[in-house]
């Protein structure tokens, strides 16, 4: 080992352990996002069981789709009316 490359290998040696820190980082951040309990829908949020329901855009078109159940809904809605996902 050349006494020149050694600030190299302690470069590359602390490089590889970010880089491994940030992919432990990564799964455990997905994980907790994967396992985040569903909020129940309130009652009053939810549409009547046989009530059909139309989404009417609002004049600037402020729609957004669900991302859980890909519905669309107004901007305006905190929860989708159609699965109660938080916007």
């Amino acid at each position: 080992m050349y006494p020149e490359f050694v600030g190299i290998y302690v470069g590359l040696g602390i490089v590889i352990v970010l880089l491994l820190a940030l992919i432990v980082l990564a799964i455990v951040i997905l994980k907790k996002i994967g396992s985040a309990p569903v909020r129940p829908v309130a009652a009053a949020a939810r549409p009547a069981a046989g009530v059909a329901t139309a989404v009417t855009p609002t004049a600037g078109g402020n729609v957004v789709f669900c991302r859980n159940c890909a519905k669309q809904f107004d901007n305006s809605m905190r929860f989708c009316p159609h699965c109660g996902t938080n916007r």
